[in-house]
């Protein structure tokens, strides 16, 4: 286990586009109310359970925060059906070292994602996934909802398996990159992106090297400043050893992570300039979906800082161990 020194609050700082960028959707409000009553009506929180779905719900209004209403709840849902399908795994280390129930609850729920039909005996679960996945399929092209089952069933099936697999294994940072690419289901949640934001790319486009580059260094982003937001939460109490900022202090910094952080905070920087490099030569449509992801990223940031899910009182990062401004009453 790395050294649990913790750093100063520099990164927010250092990332000052992202830190002040980020937007709300202006029905925020109405969308939490909305959503926490659906699923707790489902039977799919009670509790204690309701509260820390009330801090990841705050994610949905600030990456679809141009999105419409009606378009921010069926993006929104698909955040959702990731929380509630990883709550079956990463909450229960039981299922999470089985395999072939890790499978059982991955085929489950793609099936009722992708045919909107539930099986002959149901779970709220179940239920859930098919209103949600006929949800997007009412609202997206035949083209972008083929395109958005392909980058979930590898997300689910290249992805998820494979970071189970190594949830306790110790991996360089070359190695754990490409991992998390998959199991980030960023890919998926970008086609949402172009969804909510009446974004969507011709086939073309999506293929077009600089658009694919756009879109990876986007994903790369969010995944990666999860990972430095997350450690404590995933690394130090849930004992994960699934986390770049975890991988890259054993590498590099001999455990110690003050050393990682500025590390991996370069990284990031790094990916953010090179994203800014490729947008500036957009225009039309191209230019909005480049928008479109900035947005995206700049939620991120400010949900991971600000929401409240990654705050402790012996965080590493000091933005974390305060008091978490938009955390919901």
């Amino acid at each position: 286990m790395p050294s649990p020194d913790a750093q100063p609050a520099v990164f927010t700082a250092e990332l000052g586009l992202l830190a002040t960028a980020h937007q709300r959707h202006p029905d925020a409000q109405r969308y939490l109310q909305l959503t926490r009553d659906d699923v707790v009506r489902r039977g799919l929180v009670r509790g204690e359970d309701v509260r820390r779905f009330e801090h990841f719900m705050q994610l949905d209004a600030l990456m679809y925060a141009r999105a419409t209403f009606p378009a921010l709840v069926v993006c929104g849902g698909f955040n959702q059906w990731l929380f509630f399908l990883d709550d079956q795994y990463d909450n229960h280390a039981e299922v999470a070292s089985s395999q072939e129930q890790v499978q059982q609850i991955i085929d489950r729920a793609f099936e009722a994602l992708s045919s909107g039909r539930l099986p002959r005996s149901s779970t709220p679960f179940d239920d859930f996934s098919a209103s949600v996945g006929r949800r997007i399929r009412a609202a997206a092209s035949t083209r972008l909802w083929h395109r958005f089952l392909e980058d979930t069933h590898e997300y689910l099936y290249h992805g998820s398996r494979v970071a189970i697999a190594h949830w306790g294994k110790l991996l360089s940072p070359e190695e754990y990159r490409p991992l998390r690419r998959l199991d980030s289901s960023m890919n998926a949640v970008v086609d949402m992106v172009e969804l909510g934001h009446d974004t969507e790319l011709s086939e073309a486009d999506v293929v077009d090297p600089v658009i694919r580059e756009l879109r990876q260094l986007a994903c790369d982003h969010v995944a990666f400043l999860n990972d430095l937001a997350s450690y404590h939460r995933e690394v130090v109490r849930a004992g994960s050893a699934f986390n770049l900022l975890h991988c890259i202090a054993m590498e590099s910094c001999g455990g110690s992570i003050a050393e990682a952080v500025p590390l991996l905070v370069t990284e990031l920087n790094g990916i953010l300039t090179r994203f800014e490099v490729l947008a500036a030569g957009l225009r039309g449509p191209l230019a909005r979906h480049a928008a479109a992801l900035r947005c995206m990223m700049a939620g991120n940031h400010r949900f991971s800082f600000h929401s409240g899910r990654y705050h402790h009182a012996s965080a590493h990062l000091a933005e974390l161990r305060g008091v978490a401004t938009d955390a919901p009453h």
